[in-house]
């Protein structure tokens, strides 16, 4: 048999192979899949939105199993959507994903920093031209599924969206769902930059007047639905945990804590003496991780409420130098 009557005996194979799903293919991705949903929530081990490098990690698979696995969830069930960030990287939300049983959501501050401001721009002209001549809008999924194509946004993410400008006062969003204009909309216009300054200012007042001016606060029926609440707050405000990883069963730290530059009580000489130390140590027994906290401690003033001293930190101190 000539070399070519052997390839064409041989293509065809090779043909079919690839159009027939290997067995057991469609069961692996519904196991990726799952998997990545899971990856889903705030605290330890969790993302609120995930990138291709997440995935990679994460489950230990190859960039090409996670674009099949994603475009799954994006296309076919549709529990993931596909966006781009404040640099243009592709980042993925969740849609229709369930954590302790409740719709994952994001939050106007998650929102406002994740997602580019071309989605925020192109729904501020939106809601602008929807809302100028003083109509109101139902916020339904009638509404969301009729415009969701044209802003390019899913209707789950184009409501949590629109809420952002709600939170931020420059919409009114009324307990019926009802969509108005807002002074402030009419003044600094509805875009990612007056959203954005706008809850700057927001954030800056709540510092000295406290949480009661939030336009939204969360409510609740039972104390399971509190008990969720209180779960939300420990997991946006739990610290980052950070991984890393080491090609070796024994890891060693150096602890260095509360260094304190810039107070009184702080010792440089001594900080430097244990620097000096590790610089002379042999490279077989040095840490692999140097873990330093406290670098820089605040200074106390009094606040004007109750003359209690707090502890703050000066952004012009000459602690940063130190």
């Amino acid at each position: 048999m000539s070399s070519k009557d052997s390839q064409q005996s041989v293509n065809p194979q090779k043909e079919k192979a690839m159009k027939t799903p290997k067995k057991g293919s469609e069961e692996k991705k519904l196991k990726l899949a799952e998997k990545v949903l899971g990856l889903f929530g705030r605290g330890e081990a969790k993302y609120i939105v995930l990138t291709p490098a997440i995935i990679v990690d994460a489950l230990d698979i190859d960039r090409g199993e996670a674009q099949w696995v994603m475009s799954s969830l994006v296309e076919k069930s549709y529990k993931v959507a596909a966006l781009t960030n404040q640099n243009g990287g592709l980042i993925y939300l969740a849609r229709k994903v369930s954590v302790r049983e409740h719709r994952f959501r994001y939050t106007t501050a998650e929102l406002v920093g994740l997602l580019n401001p071309k989605y925020f721009d192109t729904v501020g002209r939106f809601l602008k031209g929807l809302l100028s001549k003083g109509e109101t809008v139902r916020l339904d999924a009638k509404m969301l599924e009729e415009y969701d194509g044209e802003l390019k946004l899913p209707s789950e993410i184009l409501e949590q969206v629109i809420k952002c400008f709600a939170d931020a006062g420059l919409v009114k969003l009324s307990k019926a769902e009802k969509l108005t204009m807002a002074e402030a909309g009419e003044t600094e216009g509805l875009n990612y930059n007056s959203l954005r300054d706008t809850l700057k200012s927001v954030a800056l007042i709540q510092r000295f007047t406290g949480p009661e001016i939030m336009p939204h606060q969360p409510t609740f029926n039972s104390l399971g639905d509190l008990a969720r609440i209180y779960d939300d707050h420990d997991d946006e405000t739990r610290v980052k945990t950070i991984r890393l990883k080491v090609d070796k069963l024994e890891v060693k730290f150096h602890g260095i804590m509360e260094a304190l530059l810039g107070n009184q009580n702080a010792d440089p000489a001594f900080l430097e003496r244990d620097l000096e130390v590790l610089r002379q140590t042999p490279e077989k027994d040095r840490p692999d991780i140097l873990v330093i906290s406290g670098i820089i401690q605040g200074a106390f003033k009094n606040t004007e409420k109750n003359r209690r001293p707090t502890l703050t930190l000066k952004s012009d101190s000459q602690q940063f130098k130190a």
